[in-house]
């Protein structure tokens, strides 16, 4: 049995407030999408998963929304029929529930491709742990034999950027071809005629073909396929569906993830989604930072429309903010608000001199909280931000009544940089106003109180940071 999707309107995840749209901006996709339940594994074409493009956000302090975007991907992996593509890249996967759903659509004739990092691969048990279980289960069973190459499902790892040198892989994506309906074999077998004087046997039937409920879907998130993800972390993700033109890009640039292909900032547009400004891939070297050139648009005053009472108003909700580039962006956020901008930065790890300089009154003091606990009060955190969202409602790039967005699985720091990474930047007043309202929500449970990196805990004489996992 399918459990039943619950699809929540934007307002669902927001503190304070209701959404006003126009009639325009409601004939809009969904902001939001939330799929509820747990899907019983089996695939079944006449009764599938039906992905809509929209935003997920998880919530490990509420039992019904821990589970929301693994259970997505979870239904995703379940309605993608034989002879469909799955491609996937994840900096870690530790749920075996996810391990056995990957294995049985393989099984089941999905080409399912994925690649991890390699640094966590070798840090799980190399018979029972979960990298060696999809090795076996997808690489070992035999199924791949008659396959074409390209087709054939695997696990792989990177040992540092699958597209760069140094870094890692820390790009958390998922592409399908298609939910429900059928696909025709890309290798149908040639007739084995009769031995000489036996009868001919009967034509097997031909199943009769039946509609996909969507096609081309990419999914780009914060969230790893872990426990962690789900029950310790606040994580986004955000779905495309029927794009062929990113399903497309995202499919090339896995292709060059697998060839260990050197690449450079990479971007696409979209061909049915006006308002998804780019798809991106770092890493980016010898160019300009992404984040600094969305916000070097920002203008503080001269907001309609959009933003506070004239005013552009900038939100940062990201894991962490680290180094000479999480300083840069950090000043930059600090120079928008002596320039009149309201901002706003909720963050899980930030650099003591970074933390310093924003709370200090030199100039304007940049309202920030920090947001990690100890929930079971055993001295080592296990509540904690995952997300790597910007936003900006206001005076952006010469549109004084911008909504922009830029999220994905990227933190500031100059890891990122130079590792795979991946998200959105997207202009759409539902998606900034969801998102907008969400940071105002998870900046009201931080504290001014700050906690830098690996402290010695007289508690328990160990550091509270050892189970947070900021990648």
């Amino acid at each position: 049995m399918r459990h039943t999707a619950l699809w929540l309107a934007a307002v669902a995840v927001a503190a304070t407030g209701s959404l006003s749209v126009t009639a325009a901006q409601a004939a809009a996709p969904p902001a939001t999408t939330v799929a509820a339940g747990i899907v019983v594994p089996g695939y079944s074409p006449t009764a599938p998963y039906t992905p809509r493009t929209g935003v997920i956000i998880n919530d490990p302090q509420i039992r019904d929304r821990q589970r929301v975007i693994m259970n997505h991907i979870v239904n995703l992996y379940d309605s993608a029929p034989p002879n469909s593509r799955i491609r996937m890249s994840d900096w870690n996967i530790a749920y075996s529930p996810f391990v056995s759903t990957a294995i049985a659509a393989h099984r089941r004739g999905v080409s399912v491709q994925i690649m991890m990092s390699a640094g966590v691969a070798a840090r799980q048990d190399p018979r029972t742990g979960d990298y060696a279980t999809l090795k076996r289960g997808l690489e070992q069973d035999g199924r791949n034999a008659s396959r074409p190459a390209a087709l054939r499902s695997f696990i792989r790892t990177c040992v540092d950027a699958c597209r760069g040198a140094g870094g890692i892989n820390h790009a958390k994506f998922l592409t399908v071809s298609q939910t429900g309906g059928t696909v025709a074999s890309p290798t149908p077998a040639p007739p084995v005629p009769a031995p000489t004087g036996t009868p001919t046997p009967a034509p097997a039937p031909t199943p009769v073909p039946t509609s996909p409920t969507a096609r081309n879907i990419v999914m780009i998130s914060s969230a790893n396929v872990t426990k962690v993800a789900m029950f310790n972390q606040w994580n986004d993700a955000f779905t495309l569906v029927g794009d062929a033109k990113v399903y497309g890009f995202y499919e090339r640039t896995f292709g060059e993830m697998v060839a260990g292909t050197r690449g450079n900032y990479s971007t696409s547009t979209s061909a049915n989604f006006p308002w998804l400004l780019a798809a991106w891939f770092n890493p980016f070297r010898d160019r300009p930072d992404p984040i600094m050139v969305m916000l070097n648009k920002v203008r503080c005053t001269g907001a309609v429309g959009a933003g506070s009472r004239g005013r552009t108003v900038v939100r940062l909700a990201h894991t962490v903010l680290t180094g000479d580039r999480g300083m840069t962006v950090a000043k930059k956020v600090k120079s928008l608000n002596r320039a009149g901008c309201i901002t706003k930065v909720v963050f899980t790890l930030m650099d003591r001199k970074i933390r310093n300089m924003l709370y200090s009154t030199t100039g304007t003091r940049v309202p920030i909280r920090q947001l990690v606990r100890d929930r079971d009060r055993d001295g080592f955190y296990d509540l904690y931000l995952h997300t790597k969202t910007l936003t900006i409602s206001g005076n952006w790039g010469g549109d004084r009544g911008a909504h922009v967005v830029r999220t994905g699985s990227e933190n500031i720091s100059a890891k990122s940089a130079v590792s795979d990474e991946t998200g959105f930047d997207v202009k759409h007043v539902g998606y900034e106003t969801l998102y907008s309202r969400w940071i105002d929500s998870v900046f009201a449970k931080g504290t001014t109180s700050y906690t830098p990196r690996a402290p010695s805990d007289a508690r328990v004489g160990a550091d509270p940071w050892r189970d947070v996992q900021l990648d």
